[in-house]
């Protein structure tokens, strides 16, 4: 007869389907709990507000472009890069910075050095201006945004000039202030006047303050992290320790760990930011959040 059969299927089936609650509830069991042990670095995806921001600055529209393909969450601004107006009222002819530098600020030793080997600088330019400031400042003071995190080039951005002489070993750097040069009067030089450096460190006093994490992202390789791998002889085992203490001249509470080197990415700015654990992190929040934005819509 069939019954018994369809009996004992039934049987097989109730016993099936109670085996497969149980997995089931071990399987939301699981779940929960690696759910619960990511949680701490998993972005809130219900957060209605974009909780974080990153701004970067450059002079060249290359490197503004960089990011717009590769970062686009990333906002992009490009600053002047106009004939400087502190020291040069506009001439663009950049070899005669150091000259006309040295009738603003004739004591400084820096600079008479420099001009004592001919110095013949490649560019110089208006770079962040007091405008780019002011517009800096009115983002950071936006309560919506928790997390902000401001990059900048060094190069005709913070600096009006286009490169950047330190000594490279510590017999120089010894030789450097035994001349009396300081990085307070190279800072100067490289700000242009007084007053504009002088306005960039309260600007960045401004910006600690409010919380904002500071990064220097340049492609000059005397910030490179290993000075070994450029074969350049003007570069030594004191460039990258010389060039942040004349960044600190300009940002005060900059890092070492957010002095970042593009040319050790072969110039693609992205990549360097990319290897930034924090930057990386900070970006993926970003990302998460315009993702379950857009997934909504």
């Amino acid at each position: 007869m069939m019954i018994p059969k369809s009996k004992t299927i039934n049987k097989k089936l109730k016993h099936t389907n109670r085996r497969n609650k149980r997995n089931n509830r071990k399987l939301n069991k699981t779940r929960k709990h690696i759910i619960h042990k990511l949680s701490p670095i998993t972005p809130n995806f219900e957060e209605k507000n974009l909780c974080c921001a990153i701004r970067f600055y450059d002079n060249f529209n290359e490197m503004i472009k960089q990011f717009q393909k590769s970062k686009k969450y990333v906002e992009a601004i490009l600053v002047s890069s106009k004939p400087n107006q502190e020291v040069m009222l506009g001439n663009p002819n950049a070899t005669l910075y150091t000259k006309e530098f040295l009738k603003f600020y004739p004591d400084n030793k820096f600079a008479q050095y420099l001009q004592s080997i001919n110095n013949k600088e490649l560019g110089t330019n208006i770079g962040f201006s007091r405008d780019d400031a002011k517009n800096l400042a009115k983002w950071v003071l936006d309560p919506k945004i928790k997390t902000k995190i401001v990059i900048f080039d060094w190069d005709g951005t913070l600096s009006a000039v286009e490169g950047v002489m330190l000594p490279p070993t510590k017999e120089l750097t010894i030789e450097m202030c035994n001349k009396g040069i300081t990085f307070t009067e190279m800072a100067l030089y490289c700000a242009g006047s007084k007053n504009r450096l002088e306005g960039l460190q309260n600007m960045f006093n401004f910006l600690h303050e409010k919380g904002v994490e500071v990064f220097i992202l340049t492609n000059n390789p005397v910030a490179a992290c290993d000075w070994r791998k450029l074969d350049d002889p003007s570069i030594g085992d004191y460039s990258r320790r010389n060039f942040y203490k004349l960044a600190k001249q300009f940002i005060p509470q900059l890092k070492m760990q957010n002095l970042l080197c593009g040319f050790e990415t072969n110039g693609f700015k992205p990549d360097t930011f990319n290897n930034n654990k924090r930057l990386r992190e900070v970006y993926a929040r970003i990302q998460h959040w315009h993702f379950q934005n857009s997934a909504s819509t």
